[in-house]
């Protein structure tokens, strides 16, 4: 035989899919469904980059949460009650009066020693 057309072939192709508007409308449908499945395939790497990263997300969260839960549970342990929180004052306060007191009497007697003087 002879050497093929490429004409040739389009026409037995398209007179398999009974005209060339079939043909065409089939080579549509085809390439949508090709497409559609390929989307698919790279739909799934995206949906378990998100799931990974949504969990990790969620896990950090809960370590955030935690902490600061800790954080706030140890600082109502250290917290003093208003009996023990007045005691101290006082105590401090009784300090302080000693001192002045002390630091007045040496001050009395080291003015003494400078009239002495």
């Amino acid at each position: 035989m002879g050497k093929k057309w490429d004409y040739a072939e389009l026409s037995k192709l398209a007179k398999k899919f009974d005209g060339p508007k079939n043909m065409v409308e089939a080579l549509q449908k085809n390439s949508y469904l090709k497409g559609f499945k390929a989307g698919k395939a790279m739909e799934s790497p995206k949906k378990i980059i998100y799931g990974a990263l949504g969990v990790l997300v969620g896990a950090t969260g809960l370590k955030i949460y935690e902490h600061l839960r800790r954080t706030e549970d140890a600082n109502k342990a250290g917290e003093l009650s208003e009996e023990e929180s007045a005691a101290i004052k006082q105590e401090l306060i009784a300090g302080i009066k000693q001192y002045d007191s002390e630091m007045d009497d040496k001050g009395s007697a080291s003015e003494k020693d400078e009239q002495i003087d």
